[in-house]
């Protein structure tokens, strides 16, 4: 008798029930979810504190252009063109910034350096000057102190900017997180 019982058994499946299995599959995406949405904040806080390093070395390279030449090296913002329409007034540098020395001519500076902002990203200069003149001891010209915020655009958290602040006697220095230099 014990055969005919072990024959009606049904054989014991191995794996898992189409229920299970479901119920993994949602609990992954929404960890996933959850994990990209951090992660894209992540990658925007990285891309605006390169900018805001690479911006730190253009100060550096501008003042060691100045004390090299005798001052006269000038920082300013890219003009509008049809890579970068976009320009919201005069503080506006999010199309880039150039080194650049004037020469005899005003229509033919002497480029040096020619750096573009990532796009998604916005620059704004806080003090009221166009352009940052060096002297020959790499210090600012006519400007107590200058100021730059970096951030995502088209985000409003400041968790996701950077300012870089420029002392009148050369010193720069970036703060993440915050949006004016008052508060580095």
């Amino acid at each position: 008798m014990s055969k005919v019982k072990d024959s009606l058994r049904r054989p014991c499946a191995a794996g898992f029930t189409l229920i299970e299995m479901l119920t993994v599959i949602v609990i992954v995406a929404v960890l996933t979810g959850l994990a990209l949405a951090n992660f894209s904040d992540t990658v925007l806080r990285w891309r605006v504190r390169s900018a805001a390093e690479e911006l730190i070395a253009t100060l550096y390279y501008a003042r060691n252009e100045s004390i090299r030449r005798g001052g006269g090296v000038i920082v300013g913002r890219l003009d509008a063109d049809s890579q970068c329409p976009l320009l919201g007034g005069r503080g506006d540098w999010s199309c880039g910034w150039r080194v650049y020395r004037p020469a005899n001519a005003p229509e033919w500076p002497e480029l040096l350096q020619n750096t573009r902002l990532p796009a998604g990203l916005a620059l704004k200069q806080t003090s009221s000057l166009a352009t940052l003149t060096m002297d020959g001891w790499g210090q600012l010209n006519g400007a107590g102190m200058a100021g730059f915020v970096l951030s995502a655009q088209g985000r409003s958290d400041p968790r996701l900017s950077a300012v870089v602040c420029v002392s009148s006697g050369g010193r720069i220095r970036m703060k993440m997180g915050v949006t004016s230099c008052s508060a580095a």
